[in-house]
C-alpha cells in the first residue's frame, strides 16, 4: 500500500498493490471502478495518465462502470431511455 492523502472524513487514500500489481488500475481496466478525480490530482503524473486512460477505455468499451458513466454523461441523465 502506498498512502498519499487523507480524505475529508479522515480516511486514508492510498494506492493498493497485490503481488506488485496496482489493484486500483486493474479495477479501472475491468470496469469495476472509475477514477476518483478529487484525489487523482495528488498522484504522480504517470499514475494520473494510467488511471484516466484506463477509465476512458472502460467507458469507451461500455463495460462495468464504464457503461454506467457513458449512459449518465450524455446530457439527459435518463439512462433507461438512452440505453434503448
Amino acid at each position: 500500500m502506498k498512502p498519499h492523502a487523507i480524505d475529508r472524513y479522515g480516511r486514508l487514500v492510498a494506492m493498493v498493490y497485490v503481488e506488485d500489481a496496482d489493484a486500483g488500475l486493474e479495477m479501472l481496466k475491468a470496469g469495476m471502478a472509475w477514477p476518483y478525480y478529487r484525489y487523482l490530482g495528488e498522484a504522480p503524473a504517470d499514475v494520473q495518465y494510467r488511471y484516466l486512460a484506463a477509465g476512458e477505455l472502460a467507458k469507451g468499451q461500455r463495460i462495468g462502470y464504464g457503461l454506467i458513466r457513458s449512459l449518465f454523461h450524455r446530457g439527459s441523465g435518463d439512462a433507461v431511455n438512452e440505453a434503448a
